[in-house]
Protein backbone atom coordinates (compact mmCIF):
# COMPACT_ATOMS: atom_id res chain seq x y z
CA UNK A 1 0.00 0.00 0.00
CA UNK A 2 2.72 2.49 0.96
CA UNK A 3 4.75 1.67 -2.12
CA UNK A 4 1.71 2.21 -4.33
CA UNK A 5 0.85 5.46 -2.55
CA UNK A 6 4.36 6.83 -2.97
CA UNK A 7 4.52 6.35 -6.75
CA UNK A 8 3.56 9.98 -7.42
CA UNK A 9 -0.10 9.47 -8.27
CA UNK A 10 -2.47 11.57 -6.18
CA UNK A 11 -5.70 10.18 -4.82
CA UNK A 12 -5.05 7.15 -2.60
CA UNK A 13 -7.14 6.34 0.44
CA UNK A 14 -7.12 3.42 2.85
CA UNK A 15 -8.28 2.47 6.31
CA UNK A 16 -6.32 1.07 9.23
CA UNK A 17 -7.39 0.18 12.74
CA UNK A 18 -5.58 2.14 15.47
CA UNK A 19 -6.57 3.51 18.88
CA UNK A 20 -5.37 7.03 18.06
CA UNK A 21 -4.11 9.07 15.12
CA UNK A 22 -0.54 8.74 16.39
CA UNK A 23 -1.07 5.00 16.76
CA UNK A 24 -1.40 4.75 12.98
CA UNK A 25 2.37 5.18 12.57
CA UNK A 26 3.21 2.26 14.85
CA UNK A 27 0.56 0.11 13.24
CA UNK A 28 1.95 0.79 9.75
CA UNK A 29 5.48 -0.01 10.94
CA UNK A 30 4.25 -3.27 12.46
CA UNK A 31 2.46 -4.31 9.26
CA UNK A 32 5.47 -3.38 7.09
CA UNK A 33 7.74 -5.51 9.30
CA UNK A 34 5.45 -8.50 8.63
CA UNK A 35 5.80 -8.26 4.81
CA UNK A 36 8.23 -10.46 2.87
CA UNK A 37 10.49 -7.36 2.53
CA UNK A 38 10.60 -7.02 6.35
CA UNK A 39 10.80 -3.23 6.24
CA UNK A 40 12.38 -1.67 9.32
CA UNK A 41 10.49 1.16 11.08
CA UNK A 42 12.87 3.83 9.75
CA UNK A 43 12.16 2.88 6.15
CA UNK A 44 8.44 2.57 6.82
CA UNK A 45 8.37 6.01 8.42
CA UNK A 46 10.09 7.52 5.37
CA UNK A 47 7.48 5.90 3.13
CA UNK A 48 4.65 7.21 5.32
CA UNK A 49 6.13 10.72 5.43
CA UNK A 50 6.29 10.80 1.63
CA UNK A 51 3.02 9.00 0.82
CA UNK A 52 0.44 10.16 3.40
CA UNK A 53 -1.01 13.67 3.65
CA UNK A 54 -3.80 13.32 6.21
CA UNK A 55 -4.99 10.91 8.88
CA UNK A 56 -8.67 11.11 9.78
CA UNK A 57 -9.33 9.24 13.01
CA UNK A 58 -12.76 7.89 13.91
CA UNK A 59 -13.51 7.02 17.49
CA UNK A 60 -16.47 5.99 19.60
CA UNK A 61 -18.31 8.99 21.05
CA UNK A 62 -21.57 8.45 22.94
CA UNK A 63 -22.00 5.02 21.37
CA UNK A 64 -21.40 6.02 17.77
CA UNK A 65 -18.40 6.50 15.50
CA UNK A 66 -17.40 10.11 14.95
CA UNK A 67 -14.38 11.96 13.63
CA UNK A 68 -12.13 12.60 16.63
CA UNK A 69 -9.05 14.01 14.91
CA UNK A 70 -7.65 15.19 11.61
CA UNK A 71 -3.84 15.05 11.54
CA UNK A 72 -1.48 16.23 8.80
CA UNK A 73 1.68 14.30 7.98
CA UNK A 74 4.21 17.05 7.25
CA UNK A 75 6.44 14.99 4.94
CA UNK A 76 9.42 14.73 7.24
CA UNK A 77 10.91 12.33 9.77
CA UNK A 78 12.76 13.53 12.88
CA UNK A 79 14.49 11.23 15.32
CA UNK A 80 13.09 8.26 13.41
CA UNK A 81 9.49 9.43 13.93
CA UNK A 82 7.01 10.75 11.37
CA UNK A 83 6.32 14.44 12.01
CA UNK A 84 2.64 15.35 12.10
CA UNK A 85 0.37 18.17 13.26
CA UNK A 86 -3.16 17.84 14.55
CA UNK A 87 -5.31 20.17 12.42
CA UNK A 88 -8.64 19.50 14.16
CA UNK A 89 -9.32 18.03 17.58
CA UNK A 90 -12.22 17.92 20.02
CA UNK A 91 -12.60 20.79 22.46
CA UNK A 92 -13.87 20.30 26.03
CA UNK A 93 -17.43 19.74 24.76
CA UNK A 94 -16.31 17.24 22.12
CA UNK A 95 -16.95 19.62 19.22
CA UNK A 96 -14.29 20.03 16.54
CA UNK A 97 -11.88 22.88 17.06
CA UNK A 98 -9.04 24.00 14.79
CA UNK A 99 -5.68 23.19 16.32
CA UNK A 100 -2.57 23.77 14.17
CA UNK A 101 -2.95 25.33 10.73
CA UNK A 102 -2.03 23.17 7.75
CA UNK A 103 1.41 23.73 6.24
CA UNK A 104 1.53 26.11 3.25
CA UNK A 105 2.11 23.19 0.86
CA UNK A 106 -0.98 21.33 2.10
CA UNK A 107 -3.00 24.56 2.18
CA UNK A 108 -2.17 25.17 -1.50
CA UNK A 109 -3.14 21.62 -2.41
CA UNK A 110 -6.41 21.83 -0.44
CA UNK A 111 -7.32 25.28 -1.79
CA UNK A 112 -7.04 23.95 -5.35
CA UNK A 113 -9.78 21.52 -4.34
CA UNK A 114 -12.13 23.99 -2.62
CA UNK A 115 -10.68 24.24 0.92
CA UNK A 116 -11.40 27.62 2.55
CA UNK A 117 -8.49 28.65 4.79
CA UNK A 118 -10.49 31.44 6.45
CA UNK A 119 -13.34 29.06 7.26
CA UNK A 120 -10.81 26.67 8.85
CA UNK A 121 -9.54 29.44 11.10
CA UNK A 122 -13.10 30.42 12.13
CA UNK A 123 -14.75 26.99 12.19
CA UNK A 124 -15.85 25.36 15.38
CA UNK A 125 -17.95 22.32 16.07
CA UNK A 126 -18.41 20.98 12.55
CA UNK A 127 -18.22 17.31 13.45
CA UNK A 128 -20.75 17.26 16.31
Amino acid sequence: MLLAMSQGNDGSMCSIHADSPRGVFGRLAMYAAMTPERLVPGVTNLLVANAVDLIVHLGWVDGERQVTSVRQVTGSVEGGQVVSNELWKPDASGAAAPAAPPTPALTDKLERNGFDVEAHALAHGWWR
